[in-house]
C-alpha cells in the first residue's frame, strides 16, 4: 500500500509540475514583452522579502507534520485532532506575526526598489504580496494532514487546477490589459481558493479534528516538538537568509539588472521546485515507514533516496552549465 501510494502521488505530482513548469515560461515571456524589466525586477524583490519574513514559521510545519505520522499510522483521532487544533493556533499567531513584521518593512522599501522609476503603487504591490502571504497561514495548515495520510495527490490536483486558472487569466490580464496590479490580484484569487478547496476537503474527510479544537498537547508532544523546532529553525534561518538576500542584494545596484538575474534563477528555481515536489509527494509514505520498527531498512531506503537524490542533481547541473545560457536568449531575447 505504501508503495502504490508513493507510485501515485510522484506520477500526479511529476505531471502537475510539467504543466506548471510550461505554463510559467510561457507566463514569463508574456510578462517580460508586457512590462519589462524593471516589474521583473519588483517582483523578485518582494519574493525575496516574503521569503525572509517566512523565516517567522521556524519549522513549526515541518515539525507537526512529522508528528502526525505515528497517530495517524496508529489511528489514534485525538492525538491527530489535538495536533492539528495545536497547528492551527500556531499559524494564525504566526499569520498576524508575519503581518505585523511586513508592515513595518514598508518603509524600508525604497532602499531596493529606489530606480524603478516605471512601477507605480509599490506599497499597494507590496501589500498584495503580503496579503497573499498572510492568507495562506490561516488555510494551508490543513495540507499536512492530507499529506500524513499519504494523499499527495490531492493536494496535487487541486493546486494544479487552481494553477492552471491563475496561468490563464494571469496571461489575460498581461496581454489585454498590461496590469501588474490585476496580475497579482489573479494570484491572490486562485491562491485562496486553492487552499480553501482543500480545507473544505479536509473537514469532510478529516472532520473529526474539530471535536479537539480547544484541547492542547500534551507534556510529551510539547517537548518533543519543542526539540523538534529548535532543531529545524536555525536550517529555517539559514536558507532564508541565502536564498531570500540574492535578490535585495543585486536590486540594491539596479532593478533592471535584478530583472536580467530573475530570468536565470527562475529556471533553477523551478528545478528546485520540481524535485522538492517530487520528494515532497513521497513524505507521507516515508513518515509512515519511520514509524515501523525495522531500522536496518528505514537506514536503507534513506541511503537509496540521498543517492538517487545526488545522481539527479549532478545530471541537472551537468545540463546547466552548458544550455542554460542559450535557454535564456530563447526566453528573454539578447538583453536578458
Amino acid at each position: 500500500m505504501r508503495f502504490k501510494n508513493s507510485v501515485r502521488n510522484s506520477m500526479v505530482a511529476f505531471l502537475g509540475q510539467i504543466i506548471n513548469i510550461l505554463c510559467g515560461f510561457v507566463l514569463r515571456i508574456f510578462f517580460i514583452h508586457n512590462l519589462g524589466k524593471d516589474y521583473l525586477g519588483v517582483n523578485g524583490v518582494m519574493e525575496s522579502m516574503l521569503t525572509l519574513l517566512s523565516v517567522t514559521e521556524l519549522g513549526i510545519g515541518t515539525s507537526i507534520a512529522f508528528a502526525l505520522y505515528k497517530p495517524v499510522d496508529e489511528d489514534d483521532k485525538p492525538r491527530i485532532g489535538t495536533l492539528m487544533a495545536f497547528y492551527r493556533k500556531t499559524y494564525h499567531a504566526i499569520g498576524f506575526i508575519t503581518l505585523f513584521a511586513g508592515l513595518m518593512l514598508i518603509p524600508f522599501m525604497h532602499f531596493f526598489t529606489r530606480d524603478a522609476a516605471e512601477v507605480s503603487n509599490m506599497n499597494l504591490i507590496y501589500m498584495l504580496f503580503l496579503g497573499n502571504t498572510v492568507l495562506s497561514y490561516f488555510f494551508s495548515y490543513k495540507r499536512t494532514l492530507i499529506n500524513a495520510y499519504q494523499n499527495y495527490y490531492i493536494n496535487s490536483v487541486i493546486q494544479d487546477v487552481f494553477n492552471l486558472m491563475k496561468y490563464i487569466f494571469q496571461i489575460f490580464m498581461l496581454w489585454k490589459f498590461k496590469s501588474y496590479i490585476g496580475f497579482l490580484i489573479v494570484n491572490i484569487v486562485c491562491v485562496f481558493m486553492s487552499n480553501l478547496c482543500i480545507s473544505i476537503y479536509c473537514d469532510k474527510y478529516y472532520g473529526f479534528i474539530k471535536k479537539y479544537r480547544k484541547e492542547k498537547l500534551s507534556k510529551e508532544d510539547k517537548t518533543l516538538m519543542k526539540k523538534s523546532v529548535i532543531s529545524l529553525m536555525y536550517q529555517r534561518v539559514g536558507s532564508a537568509l541565502v536564498t531570500g538576500t540574492d535578490n535585495l542584494m543585486v536590486s540594491y545596484v539596479s532593478i533592471a539588472v535584478m530583472g536580467i538575474y530573475s530570468n536565470y534563477t527562475l529556471v533553477v528555481t523551478t528545478i528546485n521546485r520540481v524535485i522538492y515536489n517530487m520528494l515532497r509527494s513521497l513524505m507521507g509514505s516515508i513518515g509512515n515507514l519511520m514509524v515501523q520498527k525495522d531500522n536496518n531498512h528505514k537506514y536503507g531506503v534513506y541511503e537509496e533516496l540521498v543517492f538517487a537524490d545526488f545522481c539527479l542533481h549532478f545530471v541537472i547541473a551537468a545540463g546547466l552549465a552548458g544550455t542554460l545560457e542559450r535557454f535564456i536568449v530563447i526566453l528573454a531575447g539578447d538583453s536578458g
